[in-house]
């Protein structure tokens, strides 16, 4: 599939959200930490109980990029669920439709 830059979305997040409900590729996730090894949980789904699709792990007072040689797919959405504190998370992906 060919992404366009125009099909390419953002979410930014304080706190464990749905970034993109039903299919959707995943292009990259920045990860800004305020405390000591805490986590970020990509799952393939609408919540927490999802299947974990991917995690990065941080330290305190740093970024973490994420950025998947080819995009991952998402087929059912895209959970993040963040476990400690954070600053922000941007998350950007394509938004795909039912059958893509």
């Amino acid at each position: 599939m060919q992404i366009e830059p125009k099909d390419v979305q953002r979410k930014v997040l304080t706190d464990s959200g749905l970034v993109c409900q039903g299919p959707c590729l995943l292009i990259s996730v920045i990860a800004t930490m305020q405390s000591t090894q805490r986590w970020v949980k990509l799952r393939d789904g609408l919540d927490a109980n999802a299947e974990l699709g991917n995690q990065l792990q941080g330290s305190s007072k740093a970024s973490v990029i994420y950025q998947p040689a080819t995009e991952e797919y998402y087929a059912q959405g895209l959970y993040v669920e963040v476990e400690g504190s954070i600053t922000a998370v941007v998350v950007r992906f394509v938004k795909l439709q039912q059958g893509e």
